[in-house]
């Protein structure tokens, strides 16, 4: 897609050199969890453990039962893991740490049963086992913290309403509170303690291996890092970093658009000489499309713009829209298009540049529903039919389908009336 010279990008770029190209924020978002999840062995190990636990009880309805009479309703079930859909990683952890004490409880008694396997019992020893390492229970708070706010903000960016200032400002926020959290171990590390009821960190507990010296070496003993803080700097700040670096590198493929078009939405409270710096950028980067009299129109819409824009932000359409939609409507419904010509063509500039492909993709993805092996036979027509009624959902739920019921009903009845 973003190939350089062979890719979608590239040919696009070959025929209009004034394209913009912008990586969908919402995957972008998910390659950042994928690599801070690959950034050290400690990290592929919890996360293999959060499946297998879901794994083992998953694999028996008899299993299954003993968890579920654990949890009690009072927290949900574990969550199972997937490569592409990073809001299965927060419901994963998020359900472990609700329910830790009672999957614990369900592990120990399924390893104290003699009526159980002995491989189902050596395996819940195992995982009840990963339970009681002070490890697991700092890594189970710090990704629940990240995963839940990386989950959130996915979502948001997955709107189809969301424009580029407000998904770049997300993604800004998001960099920071990671950023936040680097000096925050010893709260993790206390939360922590109380989920596993340990305070000793496995490392702390390994025999110290010896290492025999040679005939020049000194008689100075070898430096020797405690488990806290091998565990702080070898795993914790590796995967803080490792989130912020890719962060900062995510958000930087925007920089360029956002530096260009990020000024629309601050207009009115912009002083003069700023105002007109960044028209005059816009201008020389599309130069047959605006005006070099941008920045004289947009001085003079900037002062309309706002004595009027709070009639528009009260209004009950506009509530959930941005600052730089509503402007464009005010344009529109002022019908100011021939007064800030230059200004119009900004803004719808700015509006049609694309956010996210989430929702597209999920109409394509509808039809491995629609078209399944029940369906070989489907024609064209059928399959278009089906495929517009599964992409706009929202709108057929609000159809009502009686009066269409009953008169395919009296259509296709057998049953003729002899007399009246």
């Amino acid at each position: 897609m973003s190939g350089t010279y062979n890719g979608v990008k590239a040919h696009i770029l070959s025929v209009n050199p004034l394209g913009a190209y912008i990586p969908c924020f919402a995957h972008s978002l998910n390659l950042v969890g994928a690599n801070a999840v690959d950034c050290c062995p400690v990290t592929v190990q919890f996360f293999y453990v959060v499946q297998r636990v879901y794994t083992f009880f998953s694999a028996s309805t008899h299993r299954w039962s003993i968890l579920v009479i654990a949890l009690d309703k009072q927290a949900p079930v574990p969550k199972k893991l997937s490569d592409t859909h990073w809001s299965c990683h927060a419901d994963a952890t998020s359900a472990l740490r609700k329910g830790f004490k009672r999957v614990l409880y369900a592990l120990e008694q399924i390893t104290g049963d003699p009526e159980e396997k002995q491989i189902t019992r050596q395996e819940a020893k195992g995982l009840s086992s990963e339970f009681h390492k002070l490890e697991t229970g700092i890594l189970i708070t710090l990704w629940d913290t990240v995963l839940q706010r990386f989950k959130n903000t996915s979502k948001a960016l997955q709107c189809a309403t969301l424009d580029l200032n407000n998904a770049v400002s997300l993604l800004n926020s998001l960099q920071d509170f990671v950023s936040s959290l680097r000096s925050e171990f010893d709260d993790f590390e206390e939360q922590g303690k109380e989920l596993s009821e340990t305070n000793t960190y496995e490392e702390d507990t390994r025999r110290k291996r010896k290492r025999k010296k040679q005939f020049d070496e000194s008689s100075s003993g070898e430096t020797e890092i405690a488990g806290k803080e091998k565990f702080r700097v070898e795993v914790f700040l590796r995967i803080i970093d490792q989130l912020n670096t890719a962060l900062v590198c995510r958000v930087s493929a925007y920089e360029d658009v956002s530096s260009k078009f990020g000024f629309l939405c601050k207009v009115m409270t912009m002083d003069r000489n700023s105002l007109q710096h960044h028209c005059d950028l816009l201008v020389n980067h599309y130069p047959s499309d605006i005006e070099t009299s941008f920045s004289d129109e947009m001085i003079h819409f900037a002062s309309y713009a706002a004595a009027n824009i709070n009639d528009f932000h009260s209004r009950k359409e506009n509530q959930e829209c941005s600052t730089e939609l509503i402007i464009y409507r005010m344009l529109l419904q002022h019908e100011l298009k021939e007064v800030f010509p230059n200004v119009e063509i900004a803004y719808r500039l700015y509006l049609c540049l694309m956010v996210s492909n989430c929702s597209g993709e999920r109409s394509f993805s509808k039809l491995r529903l629609i078209k399944n092996e029940t369906r070989s036979k489907m024609k064209e027509q059928h399959l278009n039919m089906l495929s517009l009624m599964y992409i706009e959902t929202s709108i057929m739920r609000e159809l009502n389908f009686q009066d269409v019921v009953r008169n395919f009903a009296n259509q296709k009845a057998r049953k003729v009336k002899f007399l009246k």
